[in-house]
């Protein structure tokens, strides 16, 4: 049911859960008829015809109503169940809570079949279960789920449950910040959305991909209603492969912030480094200091070798109960336990650079959905991720403790990702700042050669140089992965590719991390094949193979996601003592707005040399241009692998 749910519990879409701390079940479930605030809703009980987005699950009501007055939500829903699938999803119904500052009451659990309703709420076996689903990202966030197990459901039933989640972190408490989706995946066949506040609360909203705007009136003097109702409506349309920050369904946000500025001031008091920081630091974290001012003569240099001491020697762990899912820890603890999450990690370099008198400031981002926060209202649960804007002489400096094995000398050559937009939190700033990254762009380049030693078998030795952040990524995924991984994967490719393959020398692998050069060497053995009767060596692309994106549906209602950003060149160098090829060339190329490729081939004699060159230039492919990209990206891959005669004389080309 969280499956089929997951979509409804989430109120908006960047929002973030935080963890709680773990308490006794007693404490926070409970039984109980809905509040006296809930307006009932009803829902079709006789068949109703199927809409194509209802396979296994007719979606007959699905009701969120929230009482910001009382701080409480309540959610409904009525769900047909179409196919033993739809059985499957509906005989186990998830509701996840966070114990420490929410409490969970259901109201009820009963199944419709033949004209009657059995309840189930009394006989269905239930369990609290502390999943933490992202404990394999080292973090720790003690979240539950009440999972509730029904019996005898059959297709044709339709299960109806309700239950309320009350209570709101007290820190955020004071602030309305809320959301509904309008739209699903699947059709709904009655959608109820209802907000109540107090009329003195003011509410501002804002639609996404809709014009459904709500009905307001005011229920009492203290009490004002917002609602939306809506029969029958479209599924949203979505596609795989599509950018992370495209959201294409029709939603709703509330906030009760009227600028990011209030925003800012809400987390000031989280961020705020100790009052006793500089006159009570921990003894280690105070000579770790002192160190580094007398290793080095400048604050830029200070600074980078107190981001490299945060990024490499305290490693990445977050436990993010409740409030300490957006407040970071104490410096000094995180410096003597020696791990963190983002937060922690940031907040510890912070402190660090203020002991050497060097400002720094937090700053929240988001780590793919950036690209939406100017078009939210303001609001505290937009971001994911917290880096660090560090000022040095004028110079603004953006790093992002969390990285590690990154390499340069100098904070002018550390790598940032695209993060579009942050929210500085400093009593200075007034709102979002704009966040472009900070990469040199280079070109990764590859450079095989293929010698022919005789007309069963060839030597292939492909090195390839990577260079700023692309040596970055590289050396972490060889940390994580091994050489021995890596190398096994590309000669299984090899071996899959022409039948079998060795290595004739062990991976070698030069790493110049203040350069931030790092250059790898592979070398195989790879027979020649047999196509129509004659030998041939097959050549592959590693530009085209590995970063091209390509495979899309040209009639996708979506953009299309692509790697980003992507500069490859990529030489290969064929010598073959067995032939005379007659003399050939081609080149060309291909622009388009999400890239640029060109492509030639020199071929005579002996020698055989191909060029290849591949751009990305954004992040994704516009609806627009799908059919532009789709075409070209067709043409490119036939460059992608080729074939040269082994015994090519000037009679017949290669």
């Amino acid at each position: 049911m969280q499956r089929a749910l997951l979509f409804l519990f989430f109120i908006f879409p960047m929002a973030f859960l935080m963890g709680s701390e773990m308490q006794g079940e007693e404490e926070s479930i409970f039984l109980g008829p809905p509040p006296a605030w809930v307006k009932q809703c009803d829902f079709p009980l006789e068949p109703v015809p199927l809409k194509p987005s209802q396979v296994n699950l007719q979606y007959l009501l699905t009701d969120t109503q929230c009482n910001w007055i009382e701080k409480s939500h309540y959610y409904h829903f009525a769900i047909k169940a179409l196919t033993q699938v739809g059985v499957g999803h509906l005989g186990q119904l998830d509701i996840d809570f966070s114990p420490s500052y929410e409490k969970v009451v259901v109201h009820t659990i009963r199944v419709f079949r033949d004209g009657v309703w059995s309840d189930r709420l009394q006989s269905a076996r239930y369990s609290v279960l502390q999943r933490e689903s992202e404990l394999d990202s080292d973090l720790y966030k003690g979240v539950l789920t009440l999972v509730y197990f029904l019996s005898d459901v059959t297709e044709g039933d339709i299960v109806e449950f309700a239950y309320s989640i009350e209570g709101e972190m007290p820190h955020f408490s004071t602030h309305l910040t809320d959301g509904f989706n309008l739209q699903g995946s699947v059709s709904f066949e009655r959608l109820y959305r209802r907000l109540l506040v107090s009329p003195q609360t003011p509410v501002n909203y804002k639609l996404f991909n809709c014009s459904e705007e709500p009905h307001v009136v005011d229920l009492s003097p203290g009490v004002r209603e917002w609602s939306w109702e809506l029969l029958h409506t479209e599924p949203y349309s979505y596609d795989e492969d599509s950018p992370s920050w495209h959201l294409p369904f029709a939603r709703v946000q509330f906030s009760q912030y009227g600028t990011w500025k209030e925003v800012i001031d809400k987390m000031l008091p989280i961020y705020a480094l100790p009052d006793d920081l500089a006159s009570d630091p921990s003894p280690d974290m105070l000579a770790q200091v002192e160190k580094w001012m007398e290793a080095a003569p400048s604050s830029l240099e200070r600074a980078f070798l107190a981001l490299r001491f945060v990024q490499e020697k305290v490693r990445y762990l977050g436990f993010e109960e409740g409030l300490d899912g957006f407040k970071p820890g104490d410096p000094r603890q995180v410096f003597e336990r020696r791990f963190g999450d983002c937060k922690d990690k940031t907040f510890l370099l912070h402190a660090l650079l203020q002991l050497m008198d060097i400002p720094s400031t937090p700053v929240l981002v988001h780590s793919d959905k950036g690209k939406n926060l100017p078009d939210a209202l303001p609001f505290p649960f937009g971001f994911n991720h917290v880096i660090l804007r560090i000022e040095i002489d004028g110079e603004e400096f953006w790093v992002d403790s969390t990285f590690y094995l990154q390499g340069g000398s100098s904070l002018r050559e550390n790598f940032l990702p695209i993060y579009y937009w942050g929210l500085p939190v400093s009593s200075k700033e007034t709102g979002l700042v704009e966040i472009t990254g900070n990469y040199q762009e280079t070109a990764t380049l590859i450079d095989t050669s293929i010698v022919l030693l005789s007309k069963d078998l060839a030597q292939m030795k492909i090195s390839t140089t990577y260079r700023g952040y692309k040596a970055d990524f590289m050396r972490r995924n060889l940390d994580s992965r091994g050489k021995h991984n890596f190398s096994e994967n590309v000669l299984g490719f090899l071996q899959k590719m022409y039948g079998s393959a060795t290595a004739y020398a062990p991976l070698i692998i030069s790493d110049d991390r203040e350069k931030n050069v790092l250059t790898m060497t592979e070398s195989y053995q790879v027979p020649t094949v047999k196509s129509r009767g004659h030998k041939v060596m097959k050549v592959f692309s590693s530009t085209i193979r590995n970063y091209l994106n390509s495979g899309l549906n040209p009639e996708r209602s979506s953009p299309y996601a692509i790697i980003y950003p992507v500069w490859v060149k990529e030489h290969i160098h064929i010598e073959n003592g067995f032939a005379d090829w007659a003399p050939d060339s081609e080149e060309y190329a291909w622009e388009h707005e999400a890239l640029f490729y060109s492509h030639s081939r020199t071929i005579g004699g002996q020698t055989c040399d191909v060029n290849f060159e591949l751009r990305h230039l954004k992040d994704h492919v516009p609806t627009d241009a799908l059919r532009d990209y789709w075409e070209i990206t067709s043409e490119i891959e036939q460059d992608g692998f080729f074939q040269v005669s082994v015994l090519g004389t000037r009679k017949k080309a290669a």
